[in-house]
């Protein structure tokens, strides 16, 4: 599942409400070292543990849903 496949840009950031770009490569390199995400050669980030990748589309999905 990918995640993150484009570089965190400042648009991307700020509708996200994400931190600096800094920040953002801070936590993806700690994600990547607990061996939660991993990098393919593109330099995409995605999610290596399939239970947490689940809990996120599951979550996706519950956001997705009309209230």
């Amino acid at each position: 599942m990918s995640i993150w496949n484009v570089a965190p840009r400042s648009d991307y950031r700020r509708r996200y409400k994400l931190p600096a770009a800094s920040s953002v490569q801070r936590a993806l390199e700690a994600l990547v070292k607990d061996e939660l995400a991993s990098r393919d050669g593109k330099g995409e980030y995605r999610i290596a543990e399939p239970f947490l990748a689940e809990r996120i589309r599951r979550n996706d999905m519950e956001d997705m849903r009309p209230r």
